[in-house]
């Protein structure tokens, strides 16, 4: 209560009445700080606040309900009524829903297309690689694995034919022994075991699907 002494004139007089506001039981506060608000005042706000927002927002919900059904009403009887510029604006978002679906279909069926073209691209490459793998003299019983791992080796500085190269040497026992023939004749006749009957078959298949050139 210090924030009253200056109200009294001696210190005695302020005592005293310190004495007696403390004999009643009585808390004085200074309200102009804004320092003290009741309980019972603050919760009586409190309710009053929530009571005015819950009406607020039934208010709210109310007029939100009725201007729902005035519209949905609206649009019934616009429905209902509909002018001929009407019926031919209608007609026109119909076609148009029924050009968009038929866009995104034809969207869809491009990008299948292309889906398959970039697998035959796939195939086509695989094809190629297997003639030169089989070519090679590779006798391995896993010949795809082998292709899909020579493969993974090509970049811009690698070809296939180089990794098959090395692979090969790294690997002789998955290959074909060469033996050297020296052979007079008049055709060109690269030393090395030959293909089989079946195998060059293989081979002239395969080179023709991916067209390249059989080899004599």
């Amino acid at each position: 209560m210090d924030f009253l002494k200056e109200l009294f004139e001696t210190e005695e007089a302020f005592n005293n009445f310190v004495k007696k506001v403390k004999e009643k039981g009585l808390n004085l506060a200074d309200l102009s700080k804004g320092e003290y608000v009741s309980k019972g005042k603050h919760e009586s706000e409190a309710k009053k606040l929530q009571a005015d927002m819950e009406a607020k927002i039934k208010a709210l919900t109310d007029e939100f309900a009725k201007k729902e059904a005035d519209y949905k009403a609206q649009a019934d009887k616009s429905t209902a009524t509909l002018t001929e510029g009407e019926k031919a604006a209608k007609a026109l978002q119909d076609q148009l829903a029924k050009f968009e679906k038929e866009q995104e279909k034809a969207k869809k069926e491009i990008e299948k297309l292309q889906a398959d073209n970039e697998a035959a691209k796939r195939e086509s490459v695989t094809a190629t690689h297997r003639a030169l793998y089989i070519e090679a003299g590779g006798k391995s019983k896993n010949v795809l694995r082998d292709i899909d791992f020579l493969s993974k080796q090509v970049n811009d500085d690698v070809t296939f034919e180089a990794a098959l190269e090395s692979y090969k040497k790294e690997n002789p026992e998955l290959f074909k022994e060469e033996k050297t023939e020296v052979i007079s004749t008049s055709l060109d006749v690269k030393g090395g075991q030959k293909p089989t009957s079946e195998e060059q078959a293989e081979i002239d298949r395969v080179r023709s699907n991916v067209g390249l050139d059989k080899k004599t």
